[in-house]
Order: structure tokens, then sequence, then C-alpha cells
């Protein structure tokens, strides 16, 4: 069953982010450590390492001087971990929170080009455990 991605929030310590068009939630990976020794013969071996939450972007509408705008450009030059939380459907009138904490990498403002909307993509390092759980 496929669910509308419609309903999407992105909140950043706290405060919610305005115009959101698209939220990619973290990319939990597991890495490897190569164990591969001269015995292993003509194939490596691993073992399982740490895991990495990997980034989280969201691509919004860019209004430069809005209150989102300022809280990005001021996020990402602060540098300081902060508590995010995106919002993502789950169908049936229900929705998933997916919560951790973030370093902000970037806010970066797309081509401005005649006759198109202004956008801009949000990307954060996502750092520790995240949480994914039903939306109060």
């Amino acid at each position: 069953m496929s669910v509308l991605g419609l309903g999407a929030e992105f909140w950043l310590g706290g405060t919610q982010c305005a115009e959101v068009l698209a939220v990619k939630p973290p990319n939990l990976t597991n890495e490897t450590v190569d164990t591969t020794h001269h015995g292993s013969g003509r194939v490596r071996t691993k073992m399982a390492a740490l895991a990495d939450p990997g980034n989280l972007t969201v691509r919004m509408h860019y209004v430069p001087g809005s209150p989102t705008d300022d809280l990005l450009l001021a996020a990402v030059a602060a540098g300081d971990v902060e508590t995010f939380k995106a919002v993502v459907n789950a169908g049936g009138g229900a929705s998933e929170d997916v919560t951790g904490n973030c370093i902000p990498l970037s806010w970066e403002p797309d081509d401005v080009v005649i006759d198109d909307k202004q956008t801009a993509l949000f990307t954060v390092a996502v750092t520790g455990a995240i949480t994914q759980a039903a939306s109060a």
C-alpha cells in the first residue's frame, strides 16, 4: 500500500519551518570493518561496526529574510547540536515523528530563475540515535 506524502513537517530546536516541500529522513546505515587475513582465501571477510544515522535533508520555499531563513542561517553559522523533528504521513490519517539530534551543515538556496519559485535545501548530519513513533 502506498501512502501520499502530503503533510510533512520539519522542526528545528522546537521551531516549525515554513513552506516545506520535501523531507528526506535519515538513512541509518551499518558500517563494517574488514577482517580479511592471509588465511581468508580470495574472499574478504567483515564484521559489523558502528551504525551511522546519516543526513536528513529538507527542501523548502526560499523566502529571504523570513523567520525560517533567519533560523536556518543562524543554526548553520552556530554549528551547535540541535534537536529536530520530521513528521511524515503514515496513512489512514496517522503520522510518524522522526526525532533526534543534529548538526546543521548547510542552508543552500537554489538558482533564482525567471518565472519560477525560489527553493532551498537544508542539510543536517544526524548525531546519535533516532526515534520514530506515532505522532501525538
